[in-house]
């Protein structure tokens, strides 16, 4: 079925819409909103080029001179940290966490707010998403490509709102950063210690500034990666209950395929019931239905470029074109061994704890399989900005047109082979150990016959185009003294995402299609022999060592069908990628943001006080399309569903200088992020298998908050800082997945979840930063210094699972902190950092039991030497105590995950001409 016309959308508006907004010009784009023009300029020109404890103190000029709440980085603190990306940079700044996958750092979020609710922006264009979110994948930047980075938490009216939990602006670096002709270049080779291999990473820059007349810059990163990553886990707690329910039927239905009456099919089902459980066992209690293990191999290949041109006609006149590209392509070997309870008929030798949990028992009708997966991921982004700065007539006058872009494809290819035979499995301190009296689990490969091999495709593509326009003007006003700049401006932005979804699975050698563009197979390939003469042990598959050889009781090994020949011998290639008319969904969004903001200054007593205060209104318009399905039949086209919303955003920032020292500021402000654009779309997910019915919420409600900061900071010498900040939040409401009635569909009864907006939660906490060179305590600690902070974060629960527990906001941790400490001497440097963020619940499993992830801390070692003034060597090991992931359900007796990745070293070298 043919998308509708709707789905080809046209981002160039009227030459008459493009000038009016050109006409009123765009927001400055700077790291922070300042209460001076000289000060604005100061901001726009910073770039560090120097050592380490340069940068840290550029980073705390900046934090000073904003008036608001916020937290940078800047260019050599960016490059110069172990980190693997742009993601793990930004877990320095204090109140950023980040969420690891696979031992990489992913997305970002702060003050423990889900990722979803951080807004960010690349040259203050709003950035796009494969996801099908808002988050950001922060893993396909190159840091190397980043020359600042500020976290807002407190916004300005100027600030396009998006951010209730705060703003990431992102600045690439241009021309007229530098002086003159500039070269930098950098080479690296990273080596795992678990997969063994060593992969290559390179830079380079080139800058050229014609006298701040004219400039042209290009950067460029790359980089090969090769990420092992071991796992064990267990999913999804059922009750004993659910095993004499299956008893009965599955006896029931074997009875009657045998050729049984109907009368003595229900005896022998009765029977069955009445052993499946020991006596006096509770049917209500739980336990575990899934047991894995897994090795992934994935190999990316990224690379990130941008571009910058830099035109000064007039002296009070600057054109600036920003350009940013790159690709992320990962492709991922995943074997899979895995034991399935789920149609247990009998349990026996249960050991049942206090929580009415088994911790041990032995479950007959156990399947087990073998699986082989490949996924590949392949991400483009592309974002470009023109920009015009013009002082005329005593106005500051900006406009600003952008675009950004995502598109994301990915595949998940499936070989699954099985077998049925009786299982133990018991809780252990590093996770579920299962064995089996009937075989060897991990090499007996006799009983396995073929289910099928399928294919999950996925495609998003996400794109925003922006008009912006300010007018600023220093104002000298006898009537009103204490003002000292006016600003006011509107922001129009159109942002359209598409979704499309398909899925085969491939039984046989005949490929069928319905009428509705669906492709089946015939069945003759079903229980074929598992081919054991194709099987090799997964550690001679998977580089490096043995799986799980550090931990006690695990597999270290276990039989698998390569996915290359599982690709060739059952005809994957033979069936198209097939998006499915009902898998598609497409939402677009069209926002018209006004504002106007005043600077004051003055003073209370001797107290010099700055103050900007603003309002901001957006009105937002949204359209979504989706198929639906009433009673068992599929729209012909997509449903449309129209949502619009107002807001009034009023924004206070106050800042007063208690002595040359002492800065005391206070932020009041009310925030809002828009639903996800996932949970926005208008399309149906029907299980029949699970009897569900999963839907988007067109109707959804952007989350709203009003938060208030208070801050006292003490810039006690240059580049030093000591900081406390408390800070509130009270959402209205948030976000939450939830069953929200039942159906009739096709004869059977169905349960209804959707999005909703749940009751909200109140956050408050505190931020500590303390950070110094140790030379302020002693001379003799000359080249030492400090650079940590430490968050808190309380909130009252918010999510509520079906049967009624309560549990906080997902994400949020009540702990963070992390640390650096460093050494800086004439030609070399070395630092340790220590990042951590505490436990947190990632989700509710099956909308039933939270499953909680185990506060996780890593240290980072890196160390550097200057050759001479242009060449230096550098060295970086990450996870250096090769520390591991792990995740639990309900409570810490009952470990879901164990995650393994290895550590990273690395050596590499530096050049600047």
């Amino acid at each position: 079925m043919k998308k509708p016309a709707h789905c080809k959308r046209n981002y160039l508006h009227p030459l008459c819409c493009a000038v009016s907004m050109a006409l009123l010009g765009s927001s400055t784009l700077s790291i922070s909103a300042q209460t001076t023009e000289n000060n604005q300029d100061e901001l726009e020109k910073i770039v560090v080029t120097g050592s380490y404890r340069e940068s840290l103190a550029q980073a705390v000029d900046l934090k000073r001179m904003n008036i608001a709440v916020s937290d940078s980085i800047v260019a050599t603190d960016i490059a110069d940290f172990p980190d693997q990306n742009l993601a793990e940079a930004l877990q320095r700044i204090p109140g950023v966490a980040i969420e690891r996958d696979k031992g990489m750092g992913t997305k970002v979020n702060v003050r423990s707010l889900g990722t979803g609710y951080t807004h960010t922006t690349i040259n203050n264009v709003s950035t796009s998403s494969g996801s099908g979110g808002r988050d950001v994948n922060f893993d396909i930047f190159a840091s190397e490509l980043i020359q600042s980075v500020t976290v807002k938490k407190s916004p300005l009216a100027s600030d396009e709102e998006g951010g209730v939990a705060g703003v990431v602006a992102i600045q690439t670096a241009r021309p007229f950063d530098f002086s003159g002709t500039k070269m930098i270049a950098s080479a690296e080779g990273a080596y795992n210690d678990l997969s063994e291999k060593t992969d290559p990473r390179y830079s380079f820059l080139v800058s050229k500034n014609a006298n701040d007349k004219w400039g042209m810059l290009f950067s460029y990163a790359a980089e090969d990666r090769t990420v092992r990553t071991d796992q064990a886990d267990t999913a999804e707690f059922k009750t004993l209950g659910s095993i004499l329910e299956d008893a009965y039927d599955i006896t029931y239905e074997n009875a009657i395929d045998k050729g049984m009456s109907a009368g003595d099919a229900v005896s022998a089902a009765q029977y069955a019931q009445s052993i499946a459980l020991p006596g006096g066992v509770s049917p209500d209690a739980l336990y575990a239905e899934n047991v894995r293990d897994d090795i992934m191999l994935n190999k990316q290949e990224k690379w990130g470029a941008t571009a910058a041109f830099q035109y000064r006609p007039l002296a009070d006149m600057e054109l600036s074109l920003d350009l940013m590209a790159g690709n992320f392509y990962g492709k991922e070997d995943d074997y899979m061994f895995g034991s399935w309870s789920g149609d247990a008929t009998r349990a026996t030798n249960l050991t049942i704890d206090q929580n009415n949990v088994v911790t041990k028992g032995t479950f007959d009708n156990t399947q087990h399989e073998f699986k082989s997966y490949d996924r590949y991921r392949d991400e483009d982004y592309r974002q470009g900005s023109l920009k015009l700065d013009w002082a005329v007539s005593g106005w500051d006058v900006d406009a600003l047109i952008g675009f950004s872009s995502a598109d994301r494809s990915y595949q998940r290819t499936q070989a699954k082979w099985k077998r049925y035979a009786p299982i133990t499995q018991e809780y252990t301190a590093n996770g579920m150990i299962r064995t089996s009296d009937e075989y060897d689990l991990a090499s007996d490969l006799t009983g396995y016959g073929f289910v099928f091999m399928d294919f999950d495709n996925t495609k998003v593509k996400d794109e925003k185009v922006v008009y912006q326009g300010d007018l600023a003007r220093n104002i000298q006003w006898d009537a009103l003294p204490a003002l000292a700049k006016i600003k006011f401006g509107s922001r129009y932005s159109e942002k359209s995402m598409t979704y499309d979804h398909g899925w085969t699975e491939i039984k046989g050698d005949t490929v069928y299609q319905d009428e509705g563009g669906r492709q089946h197979t015939s069945t003759e390939w079903v229980g074929t022999p598992l081919p054991a003469d194709q099987a090799v042990s997964v550690n001679d598959l998977i580089p490096g060592t043995d799986y799980m050889s550090q931990i006690p009781g695990k597999f270290n090994a276990w039989q698998v069908i390569p996915n290359a020949w599982a690709r060739e011998n059952y005809n994957v290639d033979k069936v198209s990628p097939n998006y499915f008319f009902n898998d598609h969904y497409q939402v677009d969004e069209d926002v018209l943001a006004v504002y106007a903001m005043s600077d004051f200054s003055f003073e209370v007593g001797s107290f010099p006080v700055d103050i900007n205060a603003g309002i901001r209104y957006i009105s937002t318009s949204q359209t979504s399309f989706g198929y639906q399905n009433v009673d068992g039949k599929w729209s012909d086209a997509p449903v449309k569903f129209d949502a619009d919303y107002n807001d009034v955003l009023p924004s206070f920032n106050l800042s007063m200088s208690l002595s040359d020292d002492l800065l005391l500021r206070f932020a009041a402000a009310r925030v809002m992020s828009r639903a996800s654009l996932s949970q926005l779309s208008g399309k149906r997910d029907i299980s029949t298998n699970n009897k569900t019915i999963k839907s988007g919420n067109p109707q959804l409600d952007p989350l709203r908050a009003n938060q208030m900061d208070l801050a006292l900071e003490w810039y006690f010498q240059e580049g030093s800082l000591i900081a406390l900040t408390a800070f509130y939040k009270d959402l209205e409401s948030f976000i939450t997945e939830a069953k929200t009635g039942t159906t009739e569909y096709q004869g059977d009864t169905y349960e209804v979840y959707s999005y909703i907006n749940g009751e909200g939660s109140k956050i408050k906490g505190a931020e500590l930063v303390v950070q110094f060179p140790f030379s302020a305590l002693s001379e003799n600690l000359e080249g030492f210094g400090i650079n940590a902070n430490y968050t808190y974060v309380n909130s009252s629960d918010g999510n509520i699972s079906d049967i009624g527990l309560e549990v906080p906001m997902y994400g949020l941790s009540e702990d963070s902190y992390n640390a650096t400490l460093y050494y800086e001497n004439t030609g070399f440097d070395a630092r340790i950092s220590y990042n951590y963020k505490g436990e947190s619940v990632q989700s509710l499993e099956d909308n039933l039991y939270p499953v909680y992830r185990k506060g996780y801390g890593q240290f980072d070692l890196s160390a550097g030497y200057e050759i001479n003034d242009n060449i230096k060597v550098t060295a970086k090991v990450i996870n250096l105590t090769d520390e591991t992931i792990s995740e639990y359900q309900v409570d810490p007796a009952y470990p879901m995950l164990l995650q393994v990745s290895g550590r990273r070293i690395s050596l590499g070298v530096r050049a600047s001409f």
